[in-house]
């Protein structure tokens, strides 16, 4: 409880200290501008006609977007699937249909990946595509557009602990990639205890740095890097992918 009050009596400060670090190029999101943002992407996905219950999918390496997707997704109790940026073709299609996303967020590099999955799938909902950074064509939204929708419009939901948050595809060790479904529960407890665990080893004020590595759409990192970092107050460092000389370089900053 010592670190629960210590926690709220810095709630000031905190809300100004780095919450998400790109390191490629060293933009910084606070965690003033974190919780609106996410917010209006929420909002933005309803526009979108996302709503609770439907899916969208991240195939996109460590990038801030990712985050405020995923955030975004569940405001409004939508589900989040992702993908591994280099998966083929016909791998992206089966994760895509089983998990009936209707939103696909990437990069321009893997859009060839995905630009046709509309006409090619075998199911028939509708598939929405979205890129982070350039625009390879006009079927194709921009993610900046959803940070220009105003979170007073985010539809009003009723979350219980029960709805699903996470779809993760695992192989564990053997076999094809089978769904999981994490609920929002899972999360909550699983987010808890680890971060609290951290607050209690640095004696209840997390000021540090946290160097994200391991790729997002790896349950392990959603969950035990990224989400418990959130909740210890810590800075998140992403990187799009291991380099040995930048990652040096980060830490040497």
């Amino acid at each position: 409880m010592d670190v629960l009050r210590k926690l709220e009596s810095d709630l000031p400060f905190f809300l100004l200290i780095p919450c998400i670090i790109k390191g490629a190029n060293g933009d910084i999101y606070t965690y003033t501008d974190v919780e609106p943002k996410s917010r209006r992407v929420a909002s933005g996905l309803n526009k979108l006609g996302i709503q609770q219950v439907d899916v969208i999918m991240l195939f996109l390496p460590n990038f801030p977007e990712f985050v405020f997707a995923f955030l975004g997704a569940s405001f409004c109790s939508a589900m989040t699937t992702a993908a591994n940026p280099f998966f083929t073709h016909a791998e992206i299609l089966k994760q895509a249909n089983a998990s009936k996303a209707k939103l696909i967020t990437t990069l321009t590099c893997y859009y060839d990946k995905v630009k046709d999955l509309s006409s090619s799938s075998h199911d028939s909902h509708d598939v929405r595509l979205m890129c982070v950074d350039s625009l390879p064509d006009t079927s194709c939204s921009h993610f900046s557009e959803l940070f220009q929708a105003d979170e007073s419009d985010m539809l009003e939901v009723d979350i219980s602990l029960d709805d699903v948050i996470a779809l993760p595809y695992s192989s564990g060790t053997t076999g094809l990639p089978k769904r999981v479904m994490l609920e929002y529960e899972y999360e909550f407890e699983h987010d808890i205890r680890a971060s609290y665990s951290v607050m209690l080893t640095h004696k209840g004020l997390v000021t540090s740095v946290v160097l994200f590595v391991p790729p997002l759409f790896h349950i392990y990192s959603l969950n035990s890097v990224l989400l418990c970092g959130l909740r210890a107050r810590a800075a998140i460092l992403m990187m799009n992918k291991f380099e040995i000389v930048s990652q040096l370089g980060l830490i040497d900053k």
